[in-house]
């Protein structure tokens, strides 16, 4: 989760998707994307992962599970 190319893209598509349907996405990305975050951290929800290979990444993605199903807040994995 630390491709920039794949944060760029997970970010240009979730803007799209939110201003032009109903759903909700979410960018799931790791820190190292830094000027991906910087860019859509206020536009769209994104929620942070360890980089590939990482520790914590099955909690982490056990959180961002739950965010999605609404079991948790998003406060808690979001980029601030």
């Amino acid at each position: 989760f630390n491709y920039g190319t794949y944060a760029q893209m997970a970010a240009e598509i979730a803007l799209a998707i939110q201003e032009q349907t109903d759903c909700k996405p979410y960018v799931i990305c790791s820190k190292e994307n830094e000027e991906t975050i910087a860019a859509y951290k206020d536009k769209v929800v994104m929620l942070e992962m360890p980089k590939k290979g990482g520790v914590g990444l099955r909690e982490a993605l056990g959180g961002a599970v739950a965010i999605i199903s609404g079991k948790k807040d998003e406060s808690e994995q979001r980029f601030q």
